[in-house]
């Protein structure tokens, strides 16, 4: 993790901001300049079933299925 936090037990963990990547030296822009990859977890358009857009991020379904089971671990099954 770039924050050097620690994943929960459901697999819950922060995810790095552009502002982190930029403390740490790295460079975010390939995540978030072709808005063609998850700006979660990095895979490519191609690479996952379905890519949900903004104009300033993006969430593979995959990610979105993690947040689930996490919301349902955390709160129960009627999260919604």
């Amino acid at each position: 993790m770039l924050d050097g936090s620690e994943a929960r037990a459901t697999g819950e963990f922060r995810a790095a901001t552009p502002m982190a990547f930029d403390a740490a030296g790295l460079d975010a822009s390939p995540l978030l300049a072709d808005g063609r990859s998850c700006t979660w977890c990095g895979k490519a358009q191609d690479k996952v079933r379905k890519l949900l857009t903004s104009t300033t991020a993006a969430i593979c379904n995959e990610c979105v299925s993690l947040c689930a089971e996490i919301l349902t671990a955390e709160l129960g099954d009627d999260w919604m």
